[in-house]
C-alpha cells in the first residue's frame, strides 16, 4: 500500500495535471482535481489514530470521510468534486476554464487545506496557477 508521502506526491502530481489541462480540456482538469483530493484524503487516512486505512473503493473512502470528524468537514467539498468528475466523464457535463478555477479555489482548496493541516504540512498550491 502507498505511504502517506506517496499519496501526497500523487496528489500534487494530479494537481499539476489539472493545471496543464485547465485551459485545453477543463473536463479532464475537473477529474484530475478530484483524484488529487482522493490522494489527500488517503494521505490523511494513512496513519490517522495509529491506523493505516487504505480504502479500496470510492464508497469506502466516502464512508471514512463521513464517519471521521476530522474529515467530515470536507464531505460537501469532496462530494462536489466527485460529482463533477462523474458528471464530466459519464454524463457529458461541460466545464469551462472558469468552472475549473472556481472549483479549485473553493472546493479543492478547502479540502486540501484541511487534509494538509491534519498531515502537518503547510498550505501551498491551493489555487490554480496562472488562472
Amino acid at each position: 500500500m502507498p505511504s502517506r508521502a506517496e499519496h501526497i506526491a500523487k496528489a500534487e502530481a494530479n494537481e499539476q495535471v489539472a493545471h496543464l489541462l485547465q485551459a485545453v480540456h477543463p473536463d479532464w482538469a475537473v477529474t484530475a482535481l478530484f483524484y488529487a483530493a482522493v490522494h489527500w484524503v488517503d494521505a490523511v487516512l494513512d496513519g490517522l489514530d495509529e491506523t493505516r486505512v487504505h480504502p479500496r473503493s470510492h464508497a469506502q473512502r466516502r464512508g471514512y470521510i463521513a464517519r471521521r470528524p476530522e474529515l467530515a468537514v470536507i464531505e460537501a467539498d469532496y462530494t462536489a468534486l466527485q460529482d463533477a468528475s462523474v458528471g464530466s466523464r459519464y454524463d457529458c457535463e461541460v466545464f469551462e476554464t472558469a468552472d475549473v478555477a472556481h472549483m479549485w479555489e473553493t472546493r479543492y482548496a478547502a479540502a486540501r487545506q484541511v487534509c494538509e493541516a491534519i498531515v502537518g504540512r503547510s498550505s501551498q498550491g491551493a489555487s490554480p496557477r496562472g488562472a
